[in-house]
């Protein structure tokens, strides 16, 4: 009796749990939190993310009218002829747009980002699990009313 006892303490003892490892990381951290603080930098540095936006903001159109006067020309078309003379008028468009670039640094948490990556990937395998268990439960199903449908025919 004494030899299950002692073999059952012992494999308990050696269940390494969630709370166990909680007290260990605050040990460590009271204790030599120099070491703790270095091992956790290197492990999980910071990553900066550069974001630039560049926007275009449309000027306003400055329309600039000018005029040729006396061009010696019988074939140009034109808005007025005064004695075989050409009187031409035309415009010009000018815009002025403006280029505003932002850059916007956010400072990423690595270790936030991995222990958010292992949060998907157990609910990924949880939903995969539930999906199998959905599936040999909806065959069962089948099975059990196929049985039903043969005994009462």
């Amino acid at each position: 009796m004494k030899k299950y006892i002692f073999i059952i303490l012992v494999i308990f003892q050696s269940c390494y749990t969630v709370k166990k490892a909680q007290k260990q990381v605050i040990k460590a951290d009271l204790t030599y939190p120099e070491m703790f603080t270095n091992y956790v930098v290197k492990a999980y540095p910071i990553k900066d993310s550069i974001i630039e936006k560049i926007k275009i903001v449309k000027g306003k159109d400055i329309i600039k009218f000018d005029t040729i006067k006396e061009i010696d020309c019988d074939s140009i078309v034109s808005d007025t002829i005064i004695d075989n003379k050409v009187l031409i008028r035309y415009k010009t468009i000018f815009r002025t747009d403006t280029v505003q670039t932002t850059k916007e640094v956010f400072k990423e948490n690595t270790s936030r980002v991995k222990n958010l990556n292992l949060v998907v990937k157990r609910l990924t395998e949880e939903k995969n699990q539930l999906q199998k268990y959905k599936n040999y439960f909806i065959g069962i199903i089948v099975i059990i009313s196929i049985f039903i449908i043969l005994k009462f025919l």
